[in-house]
Formats: C-alpha cells, structure tokens, sequence
C-alpha cells in the first residue's frame, strides 16, 4: 500500500473518531445523531475493507449491497421491501426461497442465498411453476422483485416481468423460465458490481 493510501486511511480512522464524538454528544439532536450514524457505519465498514479485493455479488451480504445501491432510493426502496418477502399465502415460503433468498446474498439472521443454493434445479422449476399458479397472490412482492432486478440487471427482471407480471413469454414454460432463471442470477453472483449496466463485462471471479 502505498504512503499516500496509508496516509487517506488514516484521514479516514481519524474521521470515523470525530464522527463518533459528535455523535454522543448530548447536545446533538436525535435526527442529527442517526445521520451520525449511518456515517460512522460507513466509514467502519470502508476501513475493514480497505485494501480487500472487490467481492462477488455472490459473496456479499445485504449490507454491502444496501451500502452499493444507497444512492439510488427507488430501487434502494424495492430492494428492502423485496427483502421481506411476500406476505403469507399457500406459495410464499416457495417464492421467498426462490427470489428473496438470493437477495438476501449471505445472511446470519434469516434464510439467504445458501438455502436458494441448496435448492436442485428441479426444485426451483417445480417453484417457478407453482410460483406462477399464484402469480396474483403474490402480484405486489413479485413487483417489487422485479423491480430490483431491472435495475441489477435488466435481462433478469425483463424474465421475471414477462413470466410473471405480463402472463407468460409466449412459447416458453415457466420451467424453461426458471432454467433462464438459474443462468443469469449465476452470471449475476459472479459479477462484481450490484448494478451491471447493458453490455458491461460482468467481471467474473476466476
């Protein structure tokens, strides 16, 4: 590392610290102080991650990705209700395990990306189908779902939008969906960047 970036970080420890005095002092207003604190969590976790190579999509929490997409409050807003998942109906645990979960990326408090990687491939085209059959039961989270991904990644919520919000993609099976499903949330894991812009390398790990 060089002097310089040795010399930011410290300028950046040294930040963190008045941050934390301003936010415990008493005087400071309690609006004031929640800002305080959102600051000093971000300045944490750029200090233990300074000099880390970049993490796949796929090896982050939802933290890292909330602290990716924290400037863009309309997706930032779908992101966090989708992470909540669909209110309960006969086929949400199968929705939550198969949109929510991957969302959730690495998660210690609820189910996350390794349930959704538990699941075979056939499980989740059995889901995709059953998915389906409730489609307007679960119309509201699965707009939210959807929202997100055409922002992460517009290929996969222009699937999701088409097998679920508009009916069907004409000729293909909600099988065949899930399928394309696997694939790109795959090609998504493997990037680097939360949000990857139409033609963009995906910068996968190797």
């Amino acid at each position: 590392m060089s002097r310089e970036v040795n010399w930011l970080k410290c300028r950046l420890a040294g930040a963190k610290t008045a941050v934390k005095a301003a936010r415990t002092n008493e005087r400071v207003s309690l609006f004031v102080r929640q800002a305080l604190e959102a600051a000093e969590s971000g300045l944490d976790a750029a200090l233990s991650y300074w000099g880390a190579e970049p993490l796949t999509n796929g090896e982050k929490s939802w933290r890292e990705i909330m602290m990716e997409i924290s400037r863009k409050h309309s997706v930032l807003w779908h992101y966090v209700t989708a992470l909540r998942g669909p209110d309960p109906v006969d086929c949400s645990c199968t929705a939550k395990a198969i949109f929510t979960c991957p969302l959730r990326g690495r998660c210690v408090y609820a189910l996350g990306k390794e349930e959704f990687h538990r699941l075979s491939p056939e499980e989740i085209k059995e889901g995709f189908a059953t998915v389906y059959e409730c489609r307007h039961k679960l119309c509201h989270y699965l707009q939210h779902v959807v929202a997100v991904w055409e922002v992460f990644y517009p290929p996969l919520g222009e699937l999701l939008a088409s097998t679920f919000l508009k009916g069907s993609i004409p000729g293909i099976s909600p099988k065949e969906a899930a399928r394309r499903y696997i694939k790109l949330l795959n090609e998504w894991m493997q990037s680097r960047h939360v949000i990857i812009v139409k033609g963009e390398d995906h910068e996968k790990s190797r």
